[in-house]
């Protein structure tokens, strides 16, 4: 996933966003804590290599990914990258 911004005298070009595991973990529960959600425990763990991470909580299967990762699960993201587009982000796969 990349976002565009104008860069000084550079123009406007995508800045991808790279995060550590650890700060967005800490950015997702410190959200969640926040808001006052509780959090569950995830199991079966697993990060998929520049694609993102899978794992179950509560019996559920999730993932958390770039849109590789979604095609290699057979998930349609629907009208997602139109919806973050018009947020003023964009999303590439």
């Amino acid at each position: 996933m990349s976002f565009s911004r104008k860069t000084r005298g550079r123009g406007t070009g995508p800045i991808p966003l790279v995060l550590p595991r650890r700060l967005l973990a800490a950015a997702i529960t410190g959200g969640a804590e926040e808001r006052g959600i509780a959090l569950a425990a995830a199991s079966e763990f697993q990060s998929v290599t520049g694609k993102g991470v899978k794992g179950s909580v509560e019996g559920r299967q999730v993932a958390l990914g770039n849109r590789a990762l979604l095609d290699e699960l057979g998930v349609d993201p629907g009208d997602l990258p139109a919806r973050a587009s018009r947020c003023g982000r964009t999303a590439r796969p």
